[in-house]
């Protein structure tokens, strides 16, 4: 870019020095004129032709997000559907909680730890512990229902922990 425009310049300063030393009532002038503008012109444009090229040849989103990888393998859609499934989970489970204790499911929070299990390509979403947090003191007296409920139902093991809010 730096070159396009010293050039730009140079050829200016020689168009001008043509112009302001040749004769001033020339039959030429107006052609010289003309070519010197013409060149001035294609000197102008020839970053655009060059922009133009690399976006003919490249993504046109290309230069506004270069940070932006795209992953072959599809670990975005791998993290997309495993976190849906976590939060269906932990809204089913709070549910079946609910129904079992009588526990109302505002009234308790679940986090779920999954890994992937098997081969790259073939992994499945296997949760590996569990941590069901209750938010009222009058339901510790279920923390054991809970526990057992949740371990049977996910196979895996479980917490449970009472959270020690003011209104606890």
């Amino acid at each position: 870019m730096e070159q396009t425009l010293w050039g730009i310049l140079a050829v200016s300063l020689v168009s001008g020095t043509v112009l302001g030393f040749g004769p001033k009532n020339s039959r030429m002038l107006p052609y010289i004129q003309f070519l010197l503008s013409l060149v001035l012109l294609i000197m102008l444009l020839s970053p655009m032709i060059s922009v133009m090229n690399a976006i003919r040849n490249r993504d046109l989103a290309a230069p506004f997000f270069s940070d932006v990888t795209i992953d072959s393998g599809g670990q975005f859609y791998r993290d997309a559907v495993t976190a849906d499934a976590i939060r269906r989970t932990t809204t089913a489970l709070s549910s079946l909680i609910s129904a079992e204790t009588g526990i109302a499911a505002e009234d308790m929070e679940i986090a779920l730890t999954t890994a992937a299990v098997g081969e790259e390509h073939t992994a499945e979403i296997a949760v590996v512990d569990a941590e069901v947090t209750l938010f009222r003191r009058s339901h510790r007296i279920a923390a054991e229902k809970i526990r057992s409920l949740v371990e049977r139902t996910l196979l895996c093991p479980c917490t449970v922990v009472f959270w020690g809010g003011e209104d606890a």
